[in-house]
């Protein structure tokens, strides 16, 4: 339809992202797609509070306004997806990337050329293998080295991987000793993964702190006094309210458990 593509035209960069995601929709089809869920989710949503609210006597004009704005939360939550997986894939790449990198030093130094080098690398470390592949096959369709680099790295994700193949293009075409360069690359990489761990562990005593007080002690101290008091005072305390408390609880734990594993630094093996 003309709709989702004037829409995906308020993207202009929508394509080159769905692209580096492996994401095979074209911006029309993937803005299609992103609406009809967002459409869908909210309807949904929206149906199912109106039975709650049907069912506890509430007003459900609110819904009304609710509409719209679940469908737009959502709409631009699911614009992020190629971000997300785009973030995803960069740390697949980079997982193996210090231990490739060090597999093809070895065969420099060792008198293989960058090709070999580039060949043997190609298979046995996950998506980075998968990268090198890439620029091997492009090489075996008649491309030039230099433009199988550019061509590769023009849709990778990856910083660290990005950094490495510069380091190779700019001793080509230079002359100078690639495996010097490398080297260097790779000690920069291992160094800033040695910061990232110190900084990840950091973050991690504050979080492992707040998760202890907002998830374990507080909650259980809460409910401890909310039965106490019951018995005493006429404190409605019904198997809803208690149910309500156990979601919130798992929300908690799950919010804080997803913050840890995003944070996480990638750390290659």
């Amino acid at each position: 339809m003309k709709f989702f593509e004037l829409l995906a035209g308020k993207f202009p960069d929508l394509g080159f992202k769905l692209r580096q995601a492996n994401i095979e929709k074209t911006p029309k089809e993937f803005m299609k797609m992103v609406t009809l869920f967002s459409l869908y989710l909210s309807i949904g949503l929206v149906s199912f509070l109106f039975f709650i609210f049907i069912k506890m006597n509430k007003g459900i004009l609110v819904l009304v306004v609710m509409a719209p704005i679940l469908f737009i939360l959502s709409f631009f939550y699911m614009l992020k997806y190629p971000d997300v997986k785009r973030l995803r894939r960069a740390k697949n790449i980079e997982k193996d990337l210090i231990s490739a990198g060090r597999h093809i030093l070895i065969e420099l130094q060792s008198g293989i050329t960058i090709f070999d080098a580039l060949v043997s690398v190609s298979d046995g470390y996950g998506e980075t293998s998968k990268e090198f592949k890439k620029i091997v096959n492009e090489v075996n369709m008649g491309s030039g080295l230099e433009e199988a680099f550019d061509k590769v790295l023009e849709l990778n994700p990856s910083g660290g991987f990005k950094r490495i193949c510069w380091q190779i293009i700019n001793s080509l075409r230079t002359g100078s000793d690639i495996s010097s360069s490398m080297k260097v690359a790779l000690d920069q990489l291992t160094e800033e993964q040695i910061i990232e761990i110190r900084n990840y562990g950091k973050k991690l005593n504050p979080l492992a702190m707040f998760y202890m007080i907002l998830a374990v002690i507080i909650p259980s101290l809460g409910v401890s006094m909310m039965l106490i008091f019951s018995s005493f005072f006429p404190i409605p305390l019904s198997f809803s309210i208690l149910l309500f408390v156990v979601f919130l609880l798992g929300f908690v734990q799950f919010m804080f458990v997803s913050i840890a594993k995003s944070t996480r630094p990638i750390v290659s093996t």
